[in-house]
């Protein structure tokens, strides 16, 4: 009995408040923190988008050992600048109006064309200006027309064909604002909207199109002359480019690159 009394006795005590150890987590490694020249972040436009993603795959696929170019998803021209501004971003990539001034800094890569556009069975392939006036600020009645399927205001391909006539851009603001036509936030709704919908009718831009191998056809301006409008897309850097965005810019605006922009349906610069 007193040996059995003398063992609880000494168990009791070891497992007494502060004898036990405490137990120690396993210790781990800090991550290792990515190189700043590992990879490069670009967003902005949808339509720069596009292409931006096209020649970043080729760009990496040639340049395996180095560091990747990320284009993110479209944040439009805005968003991409100010992100680029607070160092979220490398690089912005904006769609501008040829000939208007681009913002500081920015590196011309390609060039497409803002065209009215349509699908299906569709026989429309002219308008005049006033014409589509009407049709803009009148919205659907009950005679034949085309249907028009509108992005939002601030959407650069629409904003720029908008932009040939005051009149027409005050048209299009205003069937936007009283909700007139479908309005599609996303170009790639967009677009197949446009192709599934007999007759419709939207702005669209021609390097997409073609980089896409979408089938729709051009609804010309019947304006003399008819209005050309030419975008630049533009890839605009942070103060401090990363190496990497700068072999990227040399990459696209050499010769490789040149042939890139070419075979899916832009123009070089």
């Amino acid at each position: 009995m007193r040996c059995r009394l003398a063992a609880f006795v000494v168990a009791v005590w070891f497992a007494g408040p502060g004898c036990t150890p405490e137990p120690v987590p396993p210790s781990l490694d800090p991550p290792v923190p990515a190189a700043p020249e590992d990879r490069v972040h670009l967003a902005g436009d949808e339509a720069a988008t596009l292409l931006l993603r096209h020649l970043a795959e080729h760009f990496s696929a040639r340049n395996a050992g180095g560091g990747a170019v990320v284009v993110e998803a479209p944040l439009g021209a805005a968003g991409a600048l100010r992100a680029v501004a607070d160092g979220a971003l490398d690089a912005a990539c904006v769609l501008t109006a040829e000939g208007s001034p681009g913002p500081e800094g920015a590196v011309p890569i390609a060039i497409t064309h803002a065209i009215l556009a349509t699908g299906g069975a569709s026989s429309l392939r002219s308008l005049t200006q006033e014409r589509l006036r009407a049709l803009l600020l009148s919205g659907p009645t009950s005679e034949s027309g085309p249907a028009l399927l509108l992005a939002p205001a601030d959407d650069p391909v629409q904003h720029a064909l908008a932009a040939v006539d005051p009149a027409l851009e005050g048209a299009f603001d205003e069937a936007i604002a009283q909700h007139h036509w479908p309005v599609y936030f996303d170009g790639a709704a967009l677009r197949d909207a446009l192709r599934r919908t007999p007759g419709a009718v939207a702005v669209v831009d021609t390097g997409t199109l073609r980089h896409r191998a979408i089938p729709l056809w051009t609804v010309a301006l019947t304006e003399s002359p008819p209005p050309d409008v030419r975008l630049v897309l533009q890839v605009v850097p942070g103060p401090h480019p990363p190496a990497r965005l700068q072999e990227f810019l040399a990459f696209i605006t050499g010769p490789d690159g040149r042939a890139l922009v070419s075979d899916v349906g832009y123009t070089p610069p």
